[in-house]
């Protein structure tokens, strides 16, 4: 029998001995301390600071030079709470785990940024430094799972596939850039593009409430869904473009199925539906929209903007204009039983502005403008506080500009700010966009039989007020002051100007009125300062117009004229019609003579 002999040596023990016998002693001395501490805070009613937090750990990722070469090492070494940054440049390292394929598989709680650089890592620039993560078609980009909260952030998420890796209820291929069961995840500033599933070709969620917010998701394929797809999930959409995505079905921007998610500011446009919901296909799902603009969607049945089946949503301040296909309903419906509620709507450019096959659609302040037919089908349609006229929309399709119709045209539905996060008035614009007046802009509605009032006041706090008696116009007009700082006008010898020059503009359902002439003479009333005519004789002052020829004096036509108030500095003057006015006055010349003496 072998035996295994052991030798100790003795100094080695005796120092090892010696330095725990040291660690004890400084373990309890620290003990006592912290008891003795203790008893202070308390009897003092002091409270003992806490413990410094430990951060938590910032992984650092690119594909040469850091610790981490892919996202997925990143991920697989992280602990919750952690942040990966990751520099600029194309991942692509696509891999199978638990059976499934993606660029990144996440069953923990971390927050991934995209944007940085390896010289700093303070900064997220996303635009500048696309940090890619590209599935090139062999499975999906992103998946996750769990009970967890991860946020994903600053990404472009391309190329991902879900064939064959099924996902949905029924098993069928779901979110081929990004899926999410179960986690409650934030996905933000990403841009989802080129991707391709059954179910949700940029984005899947089941069983979810993630938050999707600020995604730019285009150029997404998928049978349902092109863009995004949600499955018995209550999540949040806020600030998405979803654009030009492609459903083989429905939703070619959206699919909601049995989803009772909350939709806010987001744009749905050029979006394409092969059957049914060109931009939003909702399936059993009580959705609330708040300041959502469906525009230039298509589908090839019925839909074109959006298609509502077995559903009671709730819409506020929606923009739906200029949808086509199939039916071209920019709203068509298919309740059943409840009610469609539409409030602060726009509804323009529409073959068909809403089709209820049957149930109730209750629409409570609308603008309807160029439809075929606003409404058609043998269901119900209320409709109050309706207008028609021009929207007069921006460049882009859906912000307001002067002289729309949609101005102050709302019912309040306590709906604070629009789709810009900019705030509401008191009587809010229909439509998603709010218009904001210019600094240098005012506006008034008014009515053939009471009238109205402008008033505008610059940044001097003087005023400008133009009275419009009853019998002013024969329809409700709205009329926009516009400040015009530097006229460019030339002005004739002699005069200078002297402080306010301003347009004054007629606006009836949304179009510019030219050559517009007032029944009634109206009353325009002009504060000034002491400097406006420090560089003119004051008694001179006058509020002339321009005319195709020059300036003219207001006065010169039947019905106008004008004073001057010197001890309150303030012109009146009554005019008919409408173009650009000026305050101008003869120009004062102080003249100085030399002194001259001469010696001797």
């Amino acid at each position: 029998m072998q035996r295994t002999t052991c030798t100790l040596n003795w100094s080695a023990l005796g120092i090892t001995l010696a330095l725990a016998l040291g660690a004890l002693l400084i373990l309890v001395s620290l003990t006592r301390e912290e008891t003795a501490l203790s008893a202070v805070y308390a009897q003092t009613g002091t409270a003992a600071p806490a413990a410094p937090a430990i951060p938590d750990a910032e992984l650092h990722v690119c594909t040469s030079g850091c610790d981490f070469p892919s996202v997925q090492a990143a991920v697989d070494a992280a602990m919750p709470g952690d942040i990966i940054k990751v520099v600029g440049g194309v991942y692509t390292d696509v891999r199978a785990r638990a059976g499934i394929t993606q660029v990144v598989y996440i069953s923990k709680s971390v927050i991934i940024q995209g944007g940085y650089t390896i010289s700093d890592w303070a900064t997220s620039d996303p635009m500048t430094n696309s940090t890619i993560l590209d599935a090139q078609g062999q499975g999906r980009v992103l998946y996750i799972t769990g009970d967890i909260t991860p946020t994903i952030e600053g990404l472009h998420i391309t190329g991902g596939n879900a064939t064959g890796l099924g996902g949905d209820p029924g098993d069928e291929d779901a979110g081929g850039g990004v899926y999410v069961i179960t986690a409650t995840a934030t996905i933000s500033g990403n841009e989802v593009f080129g991707n391709t599933a059954r179910w949700g070709g940029g984005i899947y969620l089941r069983s979810s409430s993630t938050s999707i917010r600020g995604n730019t998701v285009l150029s997404n394929t998928s049978h349902e869904g092109g863009g995004i797809a949600l499955d018995y999930s209550p999540g949040i959409l806020n600030w998405n473009t979803i654009i030009s995505n492609t459903a083989n079905s429905s939703g070619g921007g959206l699919f909601l199925y049995y989803s009772a998610a909350t939709l806010g500011e987001n744009v749905f446009a050029f979006n394409a539906a092969t059957n049914y919901g060109g931009g939003l296909y909702l399936s059993g799902s009580d959705a609330d929209l708040v300041n959502n603009v469906v525009t230039d969607n298509r589908a090839n049945n019925a839909g074109s903007g959006i298609y509502v089946s077995s559903s009671k949503p709730r819409l506020w301040h929606t923009t739906i204009a200029r949808n086509i296909g199939g039916d071209n309903s920019g709203v068509y419906a298919v309740i059943f039983k409840g009610d469609l509620a539409m409030t602060n709507t726009i509804l323009a450019n529409q073959g068909v502005g809403i089709t209820v096959v049957d149930g109730t659609a209750i629409l409570n302040g609308i603008l309807w403008y160029s439809n075929g037919v606003n409404t058609v089908g043998l269901g119900t349609v209320i409709v109050t506080q309706a207008y028609t006229g021009n929207p007069a929309f921006a460049a882009d399709g859906y912000h307001l500009t002067a002289g729309s119709m949609a101005i102050d045209r709302g019912v309040d539905a306590g709906i604070t700010t629009d789709i810009d996060g900019e705030p509401r008035d008191a009587t809010p614009d229909l439509g998603a966009d709010e218009y904001r007046s210019a600094s240098g802009e005012s506006r008034t509605i008014v009515d053939p039989d009471l009238g109205g009032l402008l008033i505008f006041t610059d940044t001097r706090g003087l005023t400008t007020t133009v009275q419009f008696p009853p019998g002013a116009v024969t329809d409700t007009t709205e009329i926009v002051y516009t400040a015009v700082p530097s006229p460019t006008e030339p002005v004739s010898p002699g005069l200078r100007s002297a402080g306010q020059a301003f347009d004054l503009d007629a606006y009836r359902n949304g179009e510019r009125l030219f050559s517009f002439t007032f029944s009634n003479t109206v009353t325009v009333t002009i504060h000034y300062a002491d400097a406006d005519v420090a560089g003119i004789f004051e008694d001179t002052l006058k509020l002339y117009r321009w005319v195709t020829t020059g300036w003219q004096v207001v006065g010169t036509r039947l019905g106008e004229g004008q004073t001057l108030d010197m001890d309150n500095n303030v012109l009146t003057a009554w005019l008919r019609g409408l173009t650009r006015f000026r305050n101008m006055g003869v120009s004062r010349y102080d003249i100085y003579l030399p002194l001259v003496i001469r010696n001797g």
